[in-house]
């Protein structure tokens, strides 16, 4: 898996038999192409609309405006660090980045 240079997001093909990534992913990203016998993959952060200074497809068109999409630092500062949350499973080994504003 390669990360992109600038933003440092995780690129790359998701190819794996049988779908065995699919059962072992944690976080259930991965899934099928749309193509018969089509191999994993995964979201890859809109990263063309990430480069061309827009959001994200899924934190424009969220109903609830619960998502937001930003470098991390910039996201810590607007929402706070708070990565714990009620039935969210922190993974130290993974560390996601990922943040929560508290109600």
């Amino acid at each position: 898996m390669a990360r992109t240079p600038t933003q440092g997001l995780p690129q790359g093909p998701g190819n794996a038999a049988e779908g065995l990534c699919l059962e072992a992913c944690r976080y259930k990203a991965l899934q099928f192409r749309s193509e018969p016998g089509g191999p994993m993959e995964k979201c890859d952060l809109c990263l063309e609309r990430w480069e061309e200074g827009k959001k994200h497809v899924c934190v424009e068109s969220c109903p609830a405006r619960a998502l937001d999409a930003d470098p991390v630092k910039d996201l810590q500062k607007r929402y706070g660090a708070t990565s714990e949350a009620e039935g969210f499973i922190y993974s130290s080994k993974v560390k996601p980045s990922i943040m929560f504003k508290p109600k």
